[in-house]
């Protein structure tokens, strides 16, 4: 049954999507959000592709997450080692590493720093750094076209199997597919983007612990959180602060998508006007993607994403990098 916020209704998804939406009435200010709604709205992996692209083309088109197949769990052990032996063919290249955080307008706060490839990977892969960052500022290869660039990368990411067959047919249109490879704690804001999205966490350097984690809002309270400034360069990404807040929490992890999300609380800065934080704490939905799965991101929708640290049960970690790699397709659907 499709997730619903209000009373039952007849959808084109109703053979896709199981579970119910909760809410919680929250303060508005300094607030804890969405650590106890889970995105409710799961899919089985074997979905159609047909049914899938009349879910995005309609009215009622919201998050979705897919799950793994055996086939992703079983590759779990490979997948890292695969993507990055073939990036590390084009290890001489040049990419732009974001050095901060993009949506921060202070001067100096974010730059893009031209870097060869494998020196990125060796920073990324040194289990002795600490934090992830370089002098308090993130290093994220981010929006990064790494499929253009380096075609040994074409033999182990492919596109998702809900859109390959979508795009043989020319029902929809790929604007392009974008890499977000970063380490532990790296954070995308909030924003929007112009484009359908199916985002898949291809690879984690250790599978069972390092994950992505989304808030995603809807379009409808985009009057509540987006810049005053309609004509800034950065009208698609919210000045609202939001940030993650680790809770108490057992020394192991099950495969349940709602248990990953009660890890962690949501914060919303206090300085966020009181209409902001409502709107957030009525609509926001959180979930956490682990490698192999999928998450629709309907165009509009509002979303942030935070690397983050599930518990390890007891694992010894200390030499292991801490990283995810992520893949955003992004699409459009072509009019019938």
């Amino acid at each position: 049954m499709l997730l619903q916020h209000a009373a039952p209704r007849k959808s084109v998804s109703s053979c896709l999507v199981s579970s119910v939406a909760r809410k919680r009435q929250v303060p508005h200010r300094g607030f804890t959000c969405g650590g106890s709604v889970p995105l409710a709205s799961t899919v089985l992996p074997d979905a159609s592709p047909d049914l899938f692209l009349k879910f995005v083309s309609s009215a009622q088109s919201i998050p979705l997450r897919f799950t793994r197949t055996g086939n992703d769990a079983a590759r779990e052990p490979v997948r890292a080692r695969e993507l990055v032996s073939a990036l590390r063919k084009g290890e001489d290249r040049l990419v732009d590493i974001e050095l901060g955080r993009y949506d921060n307008t202070a001067p100096g706060a974010f730059e893009r720093v031209p870097m060869r490839l494998g020196q990125y990977l060796d920073w990324l892969e040194d289990d002795t750094r600490s934090g992830g960052t370089i002098g308090g500022q993130q290093l994220y290869l981010a929006q990064w076209r790494g499929k253009d660039e380096i075609l040994e990368i074409a033999d182990v990411v492919r596109p998702p199997s809900l859109l390959s067959p979508l795009l043989s047919s020319g029902a929809v249109d790929l604007y392009q597919s974008s890499f977000f490879v970063g380490p532990n704690n790296a954070v995308t804001s909030l924003h929007y983007d112009p484009y359908e999205n199916l985002y898949h966490l291809h690879a984690s350097s250790a599978p069972i612990v390092y994950a992505k984690h989304f808030v995603l809002l809807p379009p409808s309270v985009s009057h509540a959180i987006r810049r005053g400034d309609t004509q800034s360069s950065l009208r698609n990404t919210s000045p609202i602060e939001l940030s993650l807040k680790r809770k108490p929490y057992e020394d192991s992890i099950t495969d349940s998508p709602g248990a990953r999300t009660q890890i962690f609380d949501v914060l919303v800065d206090a300085s966020a006007p009181a209409r902001s934080a409502e709107a957030i704490s009525q609509h926001a939905l959180t979930c956490v993607l682990v490698e192999g799965e999928t998450l629709f991101i309907p165009r509009g929708w509002w979303h942030r994403v935070e690397n983050v640290a599930l518990p390890n049960g007891g694992r010894d970690l200390s030499k292991t990098a801490q990283w995810t790699a992520g893949v955003g397709w992004w699409f459009l659907c072509r009019k019938s």
